[in-house]
């Protein structure tokens, strides 16, 4: 890992078309803001494909309008499959050596493209990334960059060091050959990020604050309607990122474990509470039962979690409902 101060290095300017995807669904609201912070953005070679899935609500007149403002900005239109296929969509017609996705209640500053594009031409890296923010309060601060190996960003990533979102991020477009987001998933970024990392030599990122990632309790991700849903696939990516610990990246292993082991005791909880011994309800359990076995042989791992992990076990009727029950209760203190 290579740390600089912001500029130090920045004496190329690079001028290679972009593709900016911007998943649409449902977000009059928003999406307005979201395209003129694009339309806004000061480097010049960049197509815009806006892909509507299916929107029920003003967002496709709205983009249309936009689209007729610039040239660069073009809608795609297809039917409601969700934030994967739309991005999967975007990919698939994007004429850009690079690419990267907005998310349409978001923004991004004037010069968010230009600054990563710049510190991607100074460094040979097939990755950037800059720090996303939430409120005012968080735009301040001083701008320094590192360069990582791909293992070390992994690390770091699997550490809870790195957020795992696509957004405020761009790629090389060659990372993507193959490489499609899976349908039907909910946090498909947790899953996918550690893939399209291992396929990097180098990744930069940035301090400065460049996209604004709006929180809203609204969102698939927390409703409770998806509570089951959400929470087997944030199990399924940490059960997936310990596999890749355990075999490549030791230094990490223990976090990811313990991550891991969280995971699957909410999702088998909440499983449990819906529909009993049900075979989703098993492949936590199996995948639990192998990590407890992991958890004994490491000395870092909390006595607590291998008793709480072990009562899952022992006292299955008992254990799951008052699990479920603190998750709940801590959404809702979460949500207020």
């Amino acid at each position: 890992m290579m740390f600089f101060p912001y500029g130090s290095r920045q004496g190329k300017i690079m001028r290679n078309l972009i593709s900016v995807i911007v998943p649409v669904y449902n977000v009059e609201k928003y999406v307005e803001e979201c395209i003129r912070s694009i339309m806004e953005q000061s480097y010049p070679a960049m197509q815009v494909l806006i892909v509507n899935d299916g929107s029920t609500d003003g967002s496709a007149e709205i983009c249309e309008r936009l689209c007729e403002m610039d040239s660069r900005l073009r809608l795609i239109a297809q039917k409601n499959a969700g934030l994967s296929e739309a991005r999967n969509t975007g990919i698939d017609q994007a004429e850009g050596e690079y690419i990267c996705f907005v998310d349409s209640d978001d923004t991004i500053k004037p010069y968010f493209i230009e600054r990563l594009m710049n510190l991607i031409a100074g460094t040979g890296a097939q990755m950037a990334q800059c720090e996303l923010y939430s409120s005012v309060e968080e735009e301040k601060q001083k701008s320094t960059y590192q360069i990582y190996k791909a293992s070390e960003y992994l690390e770091r990533l699997i550490n809870d060091q790195i957020p795992s979102y696509f957004c405020g991020k761009i790629f090389k477009k060659e990372l993507f050959h193959d490489f499609r987001f899976p349908l039907g998933k909910t946090y498909e970024d947790l899953l996918m990020m550690p893939m399209i990392i291992e396929r990097c030599r180098s990744i930069v990122a940035t301090s400065e604050k460049l996209y604004f990632y709006r929180r809203r309790w609204d969102s698939i991700t927390n409703h409770p309607r998806y509570r089951i849903q959400n929470q087997r696939a944030i199990s399924q990516a940490f059960s997936r990122r310990f596999h890749i610990a355990k075999e490549r990246y030791p230094s990490v292993r223990s976090t990811a474990l313990k991550r891991a082991v969280e995971a699957n005791l909410c999702a088998m909880a909440l499983v449990y509470d819906q529909r009993g011994r049900s075979d989703e309800w098993k492949e936590h359990y199996v995948f639990l039962n192998d990590a407890l076995k992991e958890m004994q042989k490491d000395p870092r791992m909390k006595l607590f979690l291998k008793i709480v992990t072990q009562s899952a076990f022992s006292f299955p009727s008992i254990f799951n409902p008052v699990l479920k029950a603190g998750i709940v209760l801590k959404n809702r203190f979460k949500m207020k």
